[in-house]
C-alpha cells in the first residue's frame, strides 16, 4: 500500500445530475431514493453495482435535509472519498462493505498510518486519518442500528470516537474502536502564526488596496479577502459565502459618528459554528468599494460576453476578469483564494523545507535498492490562509491589552465563534503570554502603519 492512488480504481465516483422528464422515466411515490444534483455516488467499476448502503448512509448524514448544495457538497464528497477508499481496500482483500469485518477495519487503520498521499508525497495528516476511519465507524454504526447489517464493531458504551459522529440512539465507544484513531493533537499545536512583517509583504504581493485600485487595473480581491480574515477572524468558507444583499443591508447601518462600530453579517459557518461574523465598519466600507468598482466591472464583462441572460453569482467575491467563460461572473471558491494566498507567500520567499516522497509518473513512491522510500526536501509555503485567523487572535489580544482591557479572551472567543472561552484559551494561551510588552508594541505599530504600506 503505497499511496492514495492505490485506492481509486475499483470504485467509481459519479456525480448525480438533474434529468429532465422523458418517456420511459420511472416515477416513484416518494423522493427517498432520489439523490440531489451534485451528490457523489459510489459504484463498483467492474459490475456497475451501486454501493447502495453507503450512498444512502452518506445522504442521511451529509445532506440531512439541507436544500442548498453549498452547505453539504464538500462534506458529502469527503465522505464519499472515505467510503471509496475503504471499499477499494476491501476489494483487494476479496470483500465488500457488506462482508467486511472489524479485523479488516483494524488492518485498514494500520495501512492508513503508513500510506502516502499522491498529492503531497507525505503521510496522511492525523486529521485526515481520523476522519476516514471515523466515517467507516459511523457507517457501520448506522447499518447496525437500521438493521441492514449485523454488528461489525464491538459492543460499546460511552461516546463515539472522533471523526464522523453518526448520531446513534445509544452513543457508544470501546477501547478497541478508539485504538483505531491516531492521537488527537493538542489545540495549541495547530496554531501557526504569520509574522507581522510577512503580513505586510504578502498583502502587497496579493494586490493593491481596494481604495487605491484604478478602474480596470490589477485586481484587489485577493488582498481584500486576506484583510477581511485579519479583521474578522473569519474562515475562508465564511468569507466566500458572504452575500451582496447582506452587505447592502448593512450599509444602511453605517454610523459616520462611530468609526469603531461592528456590524453583523450572515455567513456559512464551519460545522455547527455561528452563522454570522462581526465586521468592522471600516471593512464594510472596503467591501462596498469592491462591490461598486471591481465587482461591477466583472459583472459588466460577463454580460457583454454572454448576454443579459448570464447568471451572476449573488456572492460578494467573484472570479477575476481573466476567468474563462464558464467561470466569469461566478463566485470565487475557497480553493482559488487559498491558492492565491499560498502563491503570494511563495513569491515573497516566506518558505520552509518539508520532506516528501519522490513519486514516479504513476504517483507511487520511488524506492532505493534497499527498498526504502526515497525522500526529498521540498520548499513549501511557511503559512496558509487559515493562519490569518490565528494571527488575528494574537494581534487582537495584544492590541486590547495595550488599550487597557484586562482580559480580552471573552471578546476574542465571541469573535471566533467558540462556544467555550476555555477553548480559545487552550488553543492560543501559550502564544500570547510570551514577550507581551514587546509584541504589543509591534502589533500596535503594525496596525497604525498598515494603511501606509
Amino acid at each position: 500500500m503505497s499511496n492514495e492512488d492505490f485506492f481509486e480504481h475499483p470504485i467509481l465516483r459519479i456525480r448525480a445530475k438533474e434529468v429532465a422528464p422523458h418517456p420511459g422515466r420511472i416515477e416513484t411515490e416518494t423522493d427517498s431514493s432520489v439523490f440531489p444534483p451534485g451528490f457523489v455516488l459510489l459504484f463498483e467499476a467492474e459490475t456497475g453495482r451501486p454501493l447502495s448502503l453507503f450512498n444512502h448512509f452518506n445522504k442521511e448524514v451529509a445532506v440531512a435535509g439541507r436544500s442548498d448544495p453549498e452547505k453539504w457538497k464538500k462534506t458529502q464528497k469527503s465522505y464519499a472519498d472515505d467510503g471509496a477508499n475503504y471499499a477499494t481496500f476491501l476489494h483487494y482483500r476479496g470483500k465488500s462493505l457488506e462482508t467486511g469485518k472489524f479485523s479488516d477495519l483494524k488492518a485498514y487503520a494500520q495501512v492508513m498510518g503508513t500510506s502516502l498521499s499522491t498529492e503531497t508525497g507525505r503521510k496522511f495528516a492525523t486529521s485526515t486519518r481520523r476522519r476516514r476511519i471515523g466515517t467507516i465507524v459511523g457507517f457501520y454504526e448506522w447499518t447496525f442500528e437500521k438493521g441492514y447489517l449485523p454488528r461489525v464493531l464491538p459492543p460499546r458504551s460511552g461516546k463515539l470516537p472522533a471523526g464522523l459522529r453518526f448520531k446513534a440512539e445509544s452513543p457508544k465507544a470501546d477501547k478497541a474502536v478508539r485504538a483505531l484513531m491516531p492521537g488527537k493533537p493538542r489545540p495549541d499545536e495547530k496554531v501557526n502564526l504569520v509574522p507581522l512583517a510577512v503580513v505586510a509583504r504578502v498583502l502587497k504581493q496579493l494586490g493593491p488596496k481596494v481604495e487605491q485600485r484604478v478602474p480596470h487595473g490589477p485586481p484587489s480581491r485577493d488582498r481584500l479577502v486576506a484583510e477581511s480574515a485579519l479583521a474578522t477572524s473569519a474562515r475562508l468558507v465564511s468569507l466566500v459565502s458572504i452575500d451582496v444583499l447582506d452587505v447592502l443591508n448593512a450599509e444602511r447601518l453605517i454610523d459616520p459618528q462611530d468609526a469603531n462600530q461592528l456590524l453583523v453579517i450572515r455567513v456559512q459557518p464551519k460545522g455547527d459554528g455561528p452563522p454570522k461574523i462581526l465586521v468592522p465598519q471600516s471593512l464594510l466600507i472596503k467591501w462596498l468599494k469592491y462591490y461598486r468598482g471591481e465587482r461591477a466591472e466583472i459583472c459588466r464583462k460577463a454580460i457583454e460576453r454572454h448576454g443579459p441572460a448570464r447568471r451572476i453569482s449573488t456572492k460578494l467575491f467573484l472570479n477575476h476578469m481573466t476567468a474563462n467563460g464558464r467561470d466569469l461572473g461566478g463566485a470565487a471558491s475557497e480553493d482559488t483564494l487559498s491558492r492565491a494566498f499560498t502563491a503570494a507567500i511563495l513569491e515573497i520567499g516566506h518558505t520552509t523545507l518539508e520532506s516528501r516522497a519522490v513519486l514516479d509518473e504513476f504517483g507511487k513512491p520511488q524506492v532505493n535498492r534497499s527498498g526504502h522510500i526515497i525522500w526529498n526536501e521540498v520548499e513549501v509555503a511557511a503559512n496558509t490562509f487559515h493562519d490569518l485567523r490565528h494571527t488575528y487572535v494574537v494581534m487582537t489580544y495584544h492590541a486590547m491589552k495595550r488599550a487597557g482591557h484586562r482580559n480580552p479572551w471573552k471578546v476574542i472567543s465571541i469573535a471566533l465563534g467558540h462556544k467555550l472561552m476555555s477553548t480559545t484559551i487552550d488553543t492560543y494561551g501559550k502564544h500570547v503570554e510570551v514577550d507581551e510588552s514587546g509584541l504589543s508594541q509591534a502589533v500596535d505599530d503594525f496596525l497604525s502603519n498598515l494603511d501606509e504600506t
